[in-house]
């Protein structure tokens, strides 16, 4: 069965998560955990947490100012702040909700929703494409809505996928302070704890590192600048 996979943009008419990042193109927001709907007389009662990117402090500061002029929202509360992110914790009132939009057209989130650049960003998988059709006609109700990318939904392997042997191994090392300085154990002893010859468990190990150390550099230098 081929599955198919779309990312879909939705410049919502009524929600301040659309309003609010398009007047600030440069805040990201991805939701942090599951998205909690309550329904009541009056319409729906919305609970979401937001990971929060941002250039400057400043420019959030401005940010969570703009957010008072929308009435709907009824909480914005921050958790947790650093130089360039912030953990936001909101709770809103609709008239309708995208999300029963994907649910609905039997359609199921591959990814958090993101709010970036006054779109909210979708990215659904779907069994036939007739759904993920239906879902955009849904959606275009609810405010002008943009097919940002469509094809089959391929399970990639991400750079931090081990094989069993490169986990054992990394775990091994980490375990025994091999990266600690100064260093207190070499490959002899870790292969020897580990069971295996030592030139199989540095190929291990190096496979581990090859994966893992360029990925977690890249994340820590993007943070730095």
């Amino acid at each position: 069965m081929n599955l198919r996979q779309a990312v879909i943009g939705v410049h919502h008419h009524d929600c301040w998560g659309t309003l609010s990042t398009e007047k600030f193109p440069e805040i990201n927001m991805k939701e942090n955990g599951p998205v909690i709907i309550q329904k009541n007389h009056s319409g729906l009662i919305v609970h979401a947490t937001w990971d929060v990117s941002f250039p400057k402090v400043n420019m959030f500061n401005d940010y969570l100012d703009s957010l008072k002029r929308f009435s709907k929202l009824k909480t914005v509360r921050v958790i947790g702040k650093g130089e360039r992110t912030a953990l936001l914790k909101t709770v809103w009132k609709a008239n309708n909700s995208s999300y029963d939009a994907v649910i609905k057209n039997n359609c199921f989130y591959s990814s958090p929703v993101s709010q970036i650049n006054g779109y909210e960003i979708y990215t659904v998988i779907a069994e036939k494409p007739m759904e993920i059709k239906k879902l955009m006609n849904e959606l275009s109700v609810i405010g002008e809505a943009k097919m940002f990318k469509i094809g089959d939904f391929q399970r990639e392997e991400t750079p931090f996928t081990l094989t069993d042997k490169q986990l054992s191994a990394l775990q091994i090392a980490l375990s025994n302070n091999y990266y600690a300085w100064p260093r207190t154990i070499g490959l002899d002893e870790l292969s020897r704890l580990a069971h295996l010859k030592r030139r199989t468990f540095q190929e291990n190990l190096r496979k581990a590192e090859a994966k893992v150390f360029p990925n977690v550099l890249d994340t820590v230098l993007f943070r730095q600048n």
